[in-house]
């Protein structure tokens, strides 16, 4: 299994030569850089595993379709709206297994106390809700159990958008108050949690440990690939 890495490389965009170079790779690691077109992603027919975190990335409205993909890592990015990244995701990555979101505005942090625990256990119901074939989502495995329980209220764990919102991001959004705003409601969202409670507590995965800290994806970013082979 071939892999390419270009990570902190600060690149724009890929040259030819690299790609002509490189399309049989099956890992291509893109961490640290700055693209603002995604296209020539296309051109990687065998791709399996795709790292782009920190490259500064608001959304994938510009992505091409990539459905050799199973593995995607978009940690220590700047998206802000949950509801539009699994539109984007499911249409564009329709065979993903594993995801890794952390480090994202529209990701919540949980660290030590029951509320954030809580609130990062209603998101992962979400996002699994929309993309069922997850195997894998940040740094915890996807059990039967959790499965079950994000289909039957995953649903209801985001806030429905408002009346005429559906617009998407611009790519070169920099609207502060607008990602704000976002990030503000996909807080608040996750109070719709009694939902949970009536029925059972939320399980926690087993790395979100009260008093110890959790992989939250800052120190790692594509130093490392996890495949479903590995699990």
């Amino acid at each position: 299994m071939s892999e390419l890495s270009l990570r902190g490389k600060n690149l724009t965009q890929l040259e030819a030569d690299i790609l002509a170079d490189n399309l049989h790779v099956s890992k291509l690691d893109l961490t640290e850089n700055s693209f603002k077109d995604f296209q020539f992603l296309k051109k990687f027919t065998n791709l399996k595993t795709l790292v782009l975190d920190n490259n500064n990335i608001k959304t994938l409205k510009l992505f091409p379709q990539l459905p050799t993909v199973d593995t995607l890592w978009l940690n220590n990015n700047k998206i802000s709206d949950v509801r539009k990244l699994m539109d984007h995701i499911s249409r564009l990555f329709p065979n993903i297994t594993y995801l890794s979101l952390l480090r994202n505005p529209c990701t919540p942090d949980m660290y030590f106390s029951d509320d954030e625990a809580d609130s990062y256990q209603r998101w992962r119901y979400y996002v699994i809700h929309r993309l069922p074939t997850l195997s894998m989502l940040d740094a915890s495995p996807v059990d039967d159990d959790e499965l079950d329980k994000a289909k039957k209220v995953g649903a209801t764990m985001i806030a429905a958008r408002p009346d005429g919102d559906d617009s998407d991001d611009d790519d070169d959004n920099n609207n502060n108050d607008k990602t704000q705003q976002s990030t503000k409601t996909n807080n608040e969202l996750y109070s719709v949690s009694n939902l949970i409670r009536q029925q059972q507590e939320p399980k926690v995965t087993t790395f979100l440990v009260r008093s110890k800290p959790r992989y939250d994806g800052s120190n790692s970013e594509g130093n490392r690939f996890i495949t479903n082979d590995d699990l």
